[in-house]
């Protein structure tokens, strides 16, 4: 009975998600080397998509993390969520001051509820026309608003549970209310 190599090696990586919280990158690396085979045939996103029981989005999401700047990879082993993650990847390719800004904050434990705010930014700087036709201003999002949301970067990060794109909070003048914060853990980033 012959073992294909490349679904052993799937498996274990099924059972390191299972098992161990693997990291993004660990795990971005893990399925690159799946998709490169070891019969010498490529595999697309969507056959690794189906083999780990993710999204083609996930799986791209992930793989985009593999040509990522070094200091983004170094937080892809604090950082767990990978929405964050690449926000930061498209930011670095859009604007490197605020780029630096943003690394400077993570740092420092003081971006609370960085996936937004990064969608927001990374959102804002792809389409500018659009974000000042729609009045939407971007506030500092530092500790200086610990009041809204004490909580501060500590711990495992938690995906965000309101998906701004499916979120429909809407206030009784039909303005768009903003969701509640969500922060943005950094595991080891207390000096």
């Amino acid at each position: 009975m012959e073992v294909d190599t490349q679904d052993v090696f799937a498996n274990q990586i099924l059972e390191n998600i299972g098992k161990i919280a693997m990291r993004p990158l660990q795990l971005a690396q893990a399925i690159e080397k799946w998709m490169h085979g070891f019969d010498g045939k490529r595999k697309s996103g969507r056959e690794a998509a189906a083999k780990f029981g993710l999204s083609e989005t996930a799986i791209s999401r992930y793989r985009k993390l593999l040509g990522a700047d070094e200091r983004i990879q170094a937080l892809a082993g604090r950082l767990t969520n990978i929405n964050t993650l690449t926000s930061l990847v498209d930011l670095s390719r859009l604007d490197e001051a605020k780029f630096e800004d943003v690394i400077t904050q993570l740092d420092a434990g003081t971006l609370l509820n960085a996936e937004r705010y990064l969608q927001q930014l990374v959102a804002g700087l792809k389409s500018p026309q659009d974000r000042s036709k729609s009045g939407t201003s971007s506030a500092t999002n530092t500790s200086e608003n610990a009041d809204a949301n004490p909580e501060l970067i500590e711990g495992g990060e938690e995906p965000s549970k309101t998906s701004p794109q499916k979120a429909s909070n809407k206030d009784k003048n039909g303005s768009q209310e903003m969701p509640p914060q969500l922060t943005c853990s950094v595991a080891g980033m207390r000096r």
